[in-house]
């Protein structure tokens, strides 16, 4: 049980890291640090794998101490005394790491989205003011426009 108790310690600040990880990822948001920005996507895919790993490892050792396709929440009901207290301590840890983790990653999409949308918008607007002839390269034209928007009444 000590071996199975190690590695949800070991899952457990996994989880931590992966909430360090999400904070840095949305300052980078934030403050559109593209740079930064690009590091964190090869840093979540990176986590991702290892994600899978860990889970592949936990599906194999829960099968080892009996406890193939049981919940963490089964798994503590099944389990007494001080490994009892260790794996609930470890199962809210992990719950709160994972909530951290959601709220982080959408407040970090909702940021993103709305960057995307500005960005579209400014790039939008910067397109309907090339085609205004307002700054056209072109000194008659530029003399054109303002002379027709002295003449329209207000």
């Amino acid at each position: 049980m000590v071996k199975l108790i190690s590695f949800f310690e070991e899952y457990c600040l996994f989880f931590k890291n992966m909430v360090k990880t999400e904070q840095e990822k949305l300052s980078a948001i934030l403050t559109n640090d593209i740079t930064k920005i690009e590091k964190y996507i090869t840093v979540k895919q990176s986590e991702a794998m290892q994600l899978d790993n860990f889970e592949q490892k936990r599906l194999d050792m829960q099968k080892e101490f009996g406890f193939d396709n049981f919940t963490f929440s089964q798994i503590i009901e099944k389990t007494n005394g001080k490994n009892k207290i260790l794996l609930m301590r470890l199962f809210d840890e992990i719950q709160t790491n994972i909530d951290q983790i959601k709220h982080l990653n959408q407040k970090s999409m909702e940021t993103a989205q709305m960057n995307l949308s500005l960005n579209t918008s400014l790039m939008q607007g910067k397109e309907k003011n090339s085609d205004s002839g307002l700054y056209s390269p072109n000194k008659k034209n530029n003399q054109n426009v303002a002379s027709k928007m002295m003449q329209q009444d207000i």
